[in-house]
């Protein structure tokens, strides 16, 4: 999304400064907000919880490094999420740098996935490489419309964005609901009534007309990404956020997820697809803390592509003096 110049010191004169722009094309996203935060502002803090992920990377110490408290938790966090050796008195090892460095890696193509500039390193089974030269974000089911067009090339209702410029028309359809019989998006909820899912990565199909008489529409694929927060998930994190909650004593990392940690989980699905890779939740699905934690202690290279354990990795680093906790479990009887 480009700011224009107006909107841009209006930015800046609301909020204090100026928030980076999505480099995403937003569909629905105008007048968005979630707790407060427009998209703009959580994109800006995707960003951030990416670049302090690195920071604190960085700063995991070993037998040369300077032992101070933040440091030993960021060891700490590592090892929650990607299963390393971390000692509070030697620091990382060898083979845990090794790990590391291809977490930092990753965060690396997360950054370059937010910029827009994720290049396809392998070609899919048609042969085609994955292109960003379009990338679309949906805001929820803003922007999105129910039913068929003229020429519609997939001969079914479907749910769709219509674009038009001048006598261009631009039809964005999510794979996810380009059959008849789906559901609005953001609406789907499991057999006990919660939603589904707070954002999804898929590929939209666009189909452009020009408006020519006799000339078929031109349909491209390319990556999108929808957001759905539930309440109770907050916008943004702030830097050295204090963490209180469920209590002081015991803060847990699931009571912090977050939009712009959302958008890190995202990116990392969009990292798998530029690799012609399938970064999944996994089977069974792994997400929150708990889950994430016994993956990283099991199967460390699932850990290491699994998005989940790099969400909840950045949301801890966003408070960095605080140690974090398992979530509590509530036993039956």
């Amino acid at each position: 999304m480009h700011l224009t110049l107006s909107r841009a010191l209006l930015s800046s004169l609301a909020f204090g400064q100026c928030y980076a722009a999505v480099t995403w094309r937003t569909i629905g996203c105008d007048g968005w907000t979630h707790d407060g935060k427009n998209i703009d502002q959580i994109w800006d803090n995707a960003q951030a919880l990416v670049t302090n992920a690195q920071a604190r990377i960085d700063a995991i110490p070993d037998g040369n490094s300077v032992f101070d408290e933040p440091a030993r938790r960021a060891g700490g966090n590592a090892k929650f999420m990607f299963g390393i050796n971390f000692n509070r008195f030697t620091g990382i090892d060898q083979a845990g740098k090794v790990v590391m460095a291809s977490a930092r890696g990753m965060y690396d193509a997360i950054q370059s996935g937010l910029a827009r500039t994720l290049v396809g390193t392998e070609p899919n089974t048609a042969g085609a490489v994955f292109d960003m030269s379009n990338a679309f974000l949906f805001c929820g089911a803003n922007g999105l419309t129910h039913g068929t067009w003229d020429n519609n090339p997939l001969m079914q209702d479907v749910w769709y964005a219509k674009i038009q410029t001048g006598a261009i028309t631009e039809y964005l359809v999510p794979s996810f609901s380009s059959h008849a019989s789906a559901l609005e998006p953001c609406t789907e909820k499991d057999e006990n009534g919660n939603p589904v899912y707070e954002a999804k990565t898929f590929t939209t199909t666009q189909i452009i007309d020009n408006g020519v008489e006799g000339q078929a529409p031109v349909t491209t694929q390319f990556i999108g990404i929808i957001l759905c927060p539930t309440e109770g998930t907050k916008a943004v994190l702030e830097p050295d956020f204090a963490a209180t909650d469920p209590t002081p004593e015991k803060p847990s990392p699931d009571r912090y997820i977050s939009v712009s940690g959302t958008l890190v989980h995202e990116m990392v699905h969009v990292v798998g697809q530029s690799r012609n890779k399938n970064y999944d939740d996994g089977d069974p699905l792994r997400y929150g803390f708990n889950l994430c934690t016994d993956l990283a202690n099991t199967d460390q290279n699932k850990a290491l592509i699994l998005p989940d354990n790099y969400r909840i990795f950045a949301e801890m680093s966003m408070s960095p003096a605080t140690k974090w906790f398992p979530t509590e479990v509530k036993k039956t009887t």
